[in-house]
């Protein structure tokens, strides 16, 4: 009864939209105008599954928690229904963004790096969700003459597949537009306005500072006047032009409410770490932070990157040294600072103190995905999947884009001798990352498990179906 119970509350209740009987788009008809929601998502799932195959897609835990937040906090201001949006963080040095069919949105490493503060970057997440809240890339099909499906399909696979091959993404680009539809890779000025202008109203409503968007756009103007080469993708996709910098400038001063740059931590440890990343090497990402900190001792942001460059060099105990201050969470302001010590703990085999650590910040951020998770993992190397299962079971629905989380919580099932969850969890991990003929070969064991359990059968080979129907969907596409 308990593997019943369990199933159909991880299981079905995770994937509503991969469950739901999909029929597939005439990817061949040039007179398929216009895509449904769903068909919208099934396409954006198919390329987002393929840029995370590719490995692009950033997994760390903190960088990926506080984009997603960021997202979810300007998403919930976008006032439309049912549109799920996921968001994710691309290991990609050009300053760019982009929004996929169905609510995928992307954003370079590049272009957080770029924004000098939570308010710029919350003006280029605004813009993207007012993309997909205007469906226009549906649009685009809708209002272009002779152009079907599948010319917006070869250009957004070739998007897709540049970034893990830019020579294979560039031919597949060239062939797209040939046939004179560069009109669907470039966003038209209408609804990059109409985007703006969505775009103020949603960070407006979610108490960002609208005089952003145009700080962030002169920004990257002057960087585009000022390099032979710029690296400033973002221009490419989304055309900027002086008027439209005034025009954002114009509909910001509309808004009466005072607002002023807010200084935030969270962003400021998430640019902290990248930028350490960025270093040859973590001895000279150790190096550059150690004179930080002890120029600037209570410089949080650099603390972390510090402890973090240490962590990734297998120094634990150098990396909780920089961290000691940091042990009573209950009042402090960020979990980043908790949650880098609670790996650190983990890694430096102290799985105790990073459960009793871990569990005081799961009591003040209960819902935080990255606390749920870490204290998850420090929970399995103390020898405790149930609880670990307990986490991770509600966090499936909470965030069923995410990886990690289907990862983990087959490590726990096994760990628990739940052989049959353990193989579900490792199909939709499988699913998640792109390798789908692996996802079906989980189903397969999972399905000689439920031998007994003929409904439960019944609803694996329902996710099997779903699954080759993806495939066939990237099948038509050409991303496989």
């Amino acid at each position: 009864m308990r593997t019943l119970s369990c199933l159909f509350v991880f299981f079905l209740s995770i994937c509503p939209i991969a469950n739901a009987q999909i029929k597939l788009p005439d990817l061949g008809d040039p007179d398929a105008a216009t895509l449904t929601l769903t068909e919208e998502t099934t396409l954006g799932q198919a390329l987002w599954q393929k840029i995370n195959l590719s490995g692009a897609v950033e997994e760390e835990s903190i960088l990926s928690e506080y984009l997603q937040g960021l997202g979810h906090r300007l998403s919930g201001q976008a006032s439309i229904a049912p549109m799920t949006y996921t968001f994710f963080l691309v290991k990609d040095a050009s300053i760019n963004a982009f929004a996929l069919p169905g609510g995928y949105i992307g954003i370079n490493e590049g272009l957080l790096l770029a924004t000098k503060n939570e308010d710029e970057l919350a003006s280029v997440v605004a813009h993207e969700i007012a993309h997909v809240r205007g469906r226009h890339i549906a649009r685009m099909i809708h209002y272009s003459d002779n152009v079907g499906v599948t010319s917006l399909l070869g250009i957004l696979a070739g998007a897709v597949v540049s970034a893990a091959n830019p020579l294979v993404g560039s031919s597949i680009l060239t062939s797209a537009m040939a046939s004179g539809q560069q009109s669907l890779i470039n966003f038209t000025r209408q609804q990059e306005k109409e985007a703006d202008n969505v775009g103020l109203q949603i960070m407006q409503k979610a108490g960002f500072n609208p005089k952003a968007m145009a700080h962030f756009f002169a920004t990257l103007l002057r960087h585009n006047r000022h390099h032979e080469n710029p690296a400033v993708e973002y221009l490419r996709t989304h055309p900027l032009t002086e008027s439209r910098i005034v025009s954002a400038e114009q509909r910001a001063a509309l808004f009466t409410d005072e607002y002023r740059f807010k200084k935030s931590i969270e962003f400021e440890v998430a640019q902290q770490i990248l930028i350490a990343r960025g270093f040859t090497s973590p001895r000279q990402a150790i190096a550059h932070f150690s004179a930080k900190v002890k120029k600037a001792p209570d410089d949080i942001p650099s603390r972390c990157a510090l402890a973090h460059a240490y962590l990734e060099s297998g120094k634990a105990t150098e990396a909780l040294s920089v961290l000691d201050r940091y042990d009573d969470p209950e009042h402090d302001l960020s979990p980043f600072p908790y949650l880098i010590k609670g790996q650190a703990l983990m890694n430096a085999q102290q799985g105790s103190a990073a459960v009793t650590l871990l569990q005081q910040l799961h009591d003040r951020w209960p819902r935080q995905v990255s606390v749920n998770l870490t204290l998850a993992k420090a929970q399995l190397s103390q020898s405790d999947p149930k609880a670990a299962i307990q986490l991770l079971i509600p966090l499936m629905k909470q965030r069923p884009e995410n990886p990690l989380i289907p990862l983990t919580l087959s490590q726990a099932f096994a760990a628990d001798t739940n052989y049959l969850q353990a193989h579900l969890a490792q199909a939709e991990y499988q699913y998640l990352k792109g390798f789908l003929s692996d996802a079906l070969l989980q189903l397969e064991q999972a399905k000689r498990w439920a031998k007994e359990q003929p409904a439960i059968q019944e609803q694996i080979e329902k996710r099997e179906q779903s699954i080759k129907r993806t495939i066939a969907l990237q099948s038509q596409m050409g991303l496989l």
